[in-house]
């Protein structure tokens, strides 16, 4: 669930107040602790040889033009202007070394004055775990705890075992009682579970590792008590007979705790299969009071489409991946996920963590001679929320999950979006809250709770739009038909005081139905107001428009390209055609006679302009056929159908995924799908149906037709 980088060097980018010039930092781990050294990130600095012809690689690095007399002083040193990230600067500097135009190439250091500030602590590394700060984006404003030690939070970890003999925990502080070889249970039921992986030790480091003890990291809450449940072999592999016996077993033990105590269990593990007797075991271990913290993931998947257990398993607090800036880490190799039940965001990056040495782990990869390595993967992101929720905990042992969670919502939104599948993505879109952990306002209090809202509604036919009387942190809503006791309950709303109500789902409310309302408001502390008076509403009629599908127009894609390069005598991709199921021609996507393997490529279908009415409720009905031919020999899982809705606001163009469909994973034949878009009143929007594929199949079927828009009569 995570990557380990074995190399000691931490990157950093920094933006300094009041600093012109771009910085970057590096951290080197040295036997004295941790050594920084910053330069500048718009400046390379080399000497050419006298007689040497510089072309090579200065040309590859698009430096030639810049080796001028202007760029060079009397000593025949040359400044080159060059800007990149730190990776990108260090990678040029080694290229032009090894170049012998050059007698030498440098990076351009900073020189100031040596003002000492004080670190968080004494433990060597302090300086390197930007996770732990705030000067960062994404550091999440790490205090140690400052009361009393308490003695009734445990953290449980799920993962490959512990590294007992590692110098950085206080063992003391072991419930031997809450530690379990689930691999030997039923054969030798007192097995240490020692971690033969790495894993494990890493994850619980950045809860539990001592801090000011003037050794290696400082954990984020190491006044818990710790245990271990080793599911996780050598290898870091598990399976679901051991993984819930293990959950089972634990829901058991903790009635031997002391009366009042509270279990977090750190799970280090998932899989994107739904697994009913693990999503049991969970929910028969939350009766027993166990608050159970998930990696989110790293296929880069948004979980609300595609979900993974058990990161979207009722109940589990889901965390993705940030980097420095805050922003959702996607890299070449790995992606957090994101979606769905994923609450927060919190550093998964460059993160300094324990680790056994070579001697102690099977799998040396994920082992150090000094015992601490960076390491990044949603698995590092999960224990930093682990260990703010058990700080909460040792605030007060009462307090609910609904409370935590509110309280993790409160984090920092100023983030940037993340760019997924060519489209950029807001942190709202990615995550409940939009926001990355940050303790200082999750630890925040307030002495009164919200006041109690006012409501005020106009309904359309496929939606209700909402004006709260005040701007709260959240609010939770309850509605249903009158007379019915169903209810649908929203996430915490984050916003100006206003929402646009519909199914949970983004389907329309139906017609000329009478709906109540009610609603409470919520403080970032987690203070909940009383319930605001109910609220009486029926939805209206609409009118419809049907769209004739001779407006669409298709959009030559790769996918297109790709067909036609490979087989000239197929027919195009798009086609208009007639089909019985439809009374009229609809267009189709589709690929009958060939196999095809292409890679992150993609087709387009749009409509004309469809001008949305000013003050009115807004629906889109379409009837579509998505079916891969063929699947079950090849069967890609990346192919992807994608329906959505574009506008232009302020000269950027935006979307909104409404539908998103993996055909060969799940079979579908003719289906009606109804959206409301209400919020997009007024606008000017196009629809577009969208055909990924990034693997190989032998056909796509797609079948678009039948649109209909409606409106308030």
């Amino acid at each position: 669930m995570f990557f380990f980088l074995n190399s000691l060097v931490l990157f950093s980018s920094l933006a300094f107040a009041g600093q012109e010039r771009p910085i970057f930092e590096v951290s080197r781990l040295t036997a004295a602790g941790v050594v920084k050294a910053q330069y500048y990130a718009d400046e390379i600095i080399v000497k050419p040889r006298p007689d040497a012809i510089v072309s090579a690689v200065t040309k590859a690095h698009e430096l030639r033009a810049a080796l001028s007399s202007e760029s060079c002083d009397t000593t025949g040193m040359c400044y080159l202007p060059y800007q990149g990230d730190a990776r990108a600067m260090s990678a040029v500097v080694s290229a032009l070394s090894q170049d012998r135009s050059f007698e030498w190439a440098s990076l351009s250091p900073v020189f100031k004055a040596q003002q000492v500030s004080a670190p968080l602590t004494n433990d060597p590394a302090i300086q390197g775990q930007w996770n732990l700060g705030s000067a960062l984006p994404g550091g999440i404003g790490w205090k140690s705890f400052s009361g009393p030690v308490p003695e009734k939070v445990y953290v449980v970890g799920f993962d490959s075992g512990g590294c007992f003999t590692h110098e950085d925990f206080d063992w003391s502080r072991n419930e031997t009682k809450l530690n379990y070889h689930a691999e030997v249970a039923d054969k030798e039921p007192n097995t240490v579970p020692y971690d033969d992986n790495g894993h494990g030790c890493s994850t619980m480091s950045i809860v539990a590792a001592k801090s000011n003890n003037g050794r290696g990291i400082a954990g984020i809450a190491d006044f818990v008590r710790t245990g271990y449940f080793k599911v996780l072999n050598n290898r870091g592999l598990g399976n679901t007979k051991t993984i819930v016996s293990a959950i089972l077993e634990l829901a058991v033990r903790v009635r031997d705790l002391p009366p009042g105590s509270r279990v977090i269990a750190l799970l280090g593990f998932g899989t994107s299969e739904f697994v009913p007797p693990l999503e049991e075991a969970i929910q028969i271990a939350r009766r027993a009071g166990i608050i159970f913290v998930a990696p989110a993931g790293n296929e880069g998947s948004d979980l609300s489409r595609f979900p993974r257990t058990p990161a979207t398993t009722e109940g589990v607090f889901s965390v993705a991946a940030c980097d420095t800036t805050g922003a959702l880490v996607r890299k070449s190799y790995w992606a957090s996920n994101y979606g769905g039940p994923t609450l927060v965001c919190a550093p998964g990056v460059e993160t300094w963590v324990a680790v056994p040495k070579p001697m102690e782990s099977f799998f040396y990869e994920f082992s150090d001679p000094q015992g601490y390595q960076r390491a990044e993967g949603t698995s590092i992101s999960a224990p930093h929320v682990a260990g703010v929720i058990a700080h909460l905990l040792a605030e007060n042992l009462e307090i609910s999950e609904e409370e935590i969670r509110i309280r993790l919502l409160n984090g920092r939104r100023d983030i940037p979006g993340t760019n997924i599948w060519s489209r950029q993505y807001s942190p709202r879109d990615l995550y409940v809250a939009g926001a990355t952990l940050f303790m200082p306002t999750a630890l925040s209090k307030t002495s009164t709770a919200p006041a109690r809202p006012v409501l005020e509604v106009a309904a359309g036919h496929s939606s209700a739009r909402v004006q709260i009387n005040q701007q709260p942190f959240g609010i939770r809503c309850f509605y249903g038909n009158i007379g019915d006791q169903r209810t649908w309950e929203a996430i915490p709303f984050f916003g100006n005081g206003e929402f646009i109500l519909r199914n949970k789902d983004g389907s329309p409310l139906g017609e000329k139905e009478a709906f109540q309302l009610a609603c409470r408001a919520v403080d970032g502390a987690g203070r909940w107001s009383e319930i605001s008076p109910v609220v009486t509403f029926t939805t209206r009629e609409s009118v419809s428009e049907v769209l004739p599908s001779s407006t669409f127009v298709p959009t030559r894609g790769p996918l297109a390209d790709f067909i036609e390069e490979k087989n000239p005598n197929s027919p195009q991709l798009w086609g208009f055609k007639t089909f019985p199921l439809l009374a009229e021609p609809v267009w189709y996507a589709g690929t009958d006679s060939f196999s095809y393997r292409v890679g992150d490529n993609d087709s387009v279908l749009e409509s004309g302009e469809i001008m949305l009415p000013h003050d009115t409720a807004v629906s889109v009905t379409v009837k579509q056929f998505v079916q891969m031919i063929g699947t079950a020999l090849q069967g890609s899982h990346y192919d992807l159908s994608e329906l959505s809705v574009v506008w232009t606001e302020n000269g950027e163009q935006k979307e909104k995924v409404v539908r998103q469909i993996m055909p060969n994973a799940r079979q579908f034949g003719l289906e009606t799908v109804s959206f409301d878009v209400s919020e997009l009143a007024g606008k000017t929007v196009r629809l577009r149906f969208r055909l990924f594929t990034n693997g190989s199949s032998v056909g796509a079927g797609w079948i678009v037709g039948g649109v209909t828009v409606k409106t308030d009569r």
